[in-house]
């Protein structure tokens, strides 16, 4: 215990990883302004669903690519697509009390 693990990739600071967060959801919350159908909840969890794949299998979502920002495992690896989309699922929780549980 105390040791500290070095981590092969440089880690993203708070703000950029923010930032590539609304890129990522402006356009879930465009559509979901757009259209008062029952489609709305369809519609938000196949573009979770399809963040949090891309974020997995590549690395990287829309927002991520334009800040040349990276999910990777503690080895530097992708994390895979199942954990991808677990993880994109469980922001909804981290979003939930006014974005306090990403501080």
């Amino acid at each position: 215990m105390g040791e500290t693990a070095s981590f092969p990739v440089p880690l993203a600071g708070w703000g950029r990883r923010a930032l590539a967060g609304i890129i990522d959801l402006a356009p879930l919350v465009l559509l979901l302004f757009w259209d008062g159908t029952i489609w709305r909840v369809a519609v938000a969890v196949a573009y979770l669903w399809l963040l949090g794949h891309l974020d997995g299998v590549t690395g990287q979502s829309p927002g991520k690519a334009l800040l040349g920002l990276r999910v990777v495992d503690a080895a530097g690896a992708d994390i895979g697509g199942r954990a991808g989309v677990i993880r994109r699922f469980l922001h909804v929780v981290d979003l939930a009390p006014l974005g306090l549980g990403f501080l």
